[in-house]
């Protein structure tokens, strides 16, 4: 297991079986269809999201989270404490932005704290 996941977890104060379940449970997705985007195994844990295509540095390679409900993308990016893609927040969620570029078949990662921090930013 990724020492910066637990760590994620530590400092959020859930346990890692909380946070099995509740992706488990479903209630709260949209089954979406991102383009450039697939869920398949990986070898980081479970499934995660792979590209399909480049992305740029700056790419907005789609939504996380749309009115409180998770998308495909969000519910299945796998944590990395060296990630791809950042969240940045939108007006009805967030959304992924690569960090750097992304080749064609690279799991998409992202570092949990941004969609955190995204999550938790008030609007100005």
């Amino acid at each position: 297991m990724n020492h910066d996941y637990l760590l994620f977890l530590r400092e959020t104060g859930i346990t890692e079986q909380q946070m099995e379940a509740a992706m488990a449970l479903g209630i709260d997705f949209i089954p979406d269809d991102i383009r450039g985007v697939e869920i398949r195994d990986s070898k980081i844990q479970g499934r995660g999201t792979f590209s399909l295509k480049c992305f740029a540095m700056g790419d907005v390679i789609g939504d996380g989270m749309q009115c409180k409900r998770w998308t495909s993308l969000g519910r299945f990016a796998n944590h990395s404490s060296i990630p791809n893609m950042r969240a940045e927040k939108t007006n009805n969620g967030f959304c992924f932005v690569a960090e750097r570029a992304i080749r064609e078949n690279e799991e998409l990662t992202v570092n949990y704290r941004t969609v955190k921090a995204a999550l938790t930013k008030e609007d100005k």
